[in-house]
């Protein structure tokens, strides 16, 4: 395992970086994401206007405690964005920093890597100025600011009292499952029931 240095206390875990042809990147055997349509549309959108901004995390998997898995260098985030590099060919660049976690760290990162970022909570003034600005400044994007923005409302538990369900009888478990997936899709939390 590469020598990890320290700032603040903090290890800084970046060993290098590099840009790499999509097709060599190897997606997680533990990635949980799903990518929903409307998800994929916005980040092709942004990247079609704004460019990469963004590493793709890929861990080295250098220390012995990987055992057969130990070096084959394996993304722990951004498998969307190499999706997308991929619909344009596997030769696409892809700008990638490299990391050197333990098996350990590496499922911590997986598994609140995302959801740590989804905590955050918006300024609904500054939202709306930055939606003018942005709509000024990209009259002719394809991006839906509205779809993606309204997702943000969508992110509710069904636990919490702020809640609103909607029930819909479906005839099939086929249909169940297609308007799931549809829903889903848009950004709306989904669950399927069965009546006993």
């Amino acid at each position: 395992m590469a020598k990890r240095r320290k700032t603040h206390g903090w290890r800084i875990q970046i060993v290098r970086t590099a840009t790499v042809p999509a097709s060599s990147l190897l997606a997680n055997e533990w990635n949980a994401r799903i990518h929903p349509q409307l998800q994929r549309d916005a980040l092709a959108g942004l990247l079609d206007e704004v460019g990469v901004v963004q590493f793709v995390l890929v861990n080295l998997r250098t220390a012995v405690a990987w055992g057969e898995r130990r070096g084959v260098e394996t993304v722990v985030d951004g498998h969307l964005r190499i999706l997308i590099a991929l619909g344009h060919g596997d030769e696409t660049p892809v700008p990638v920093a490299f990391v050197d976690l333990s098996p350990q760290e590496e499922r911590r990162v997986l598994l609140t890597y995302d959801r740590i970022g989804a905590l955050a909570t918006l300024d609904a003034e500054k939202i709306v100025v930055l939606r003018e600005e942005t709509l000024t400044d990209y009259p002719e994007s394809t991006l839906d600011l509205d779809a993606v923005l309204r997702t943000d409302r969508r992110r509710v538990s069904f636990e919490t009292e702020t809640a609103y369900n909607v029930l819909v009888a479906c005839v099939t478990e086929e249909d169940q499952a297609s308007l799931i997936e549809r829903l889903r899709g848009e950004g709306w939390m989904c669950k399927a029931t069965a009546r006993s």
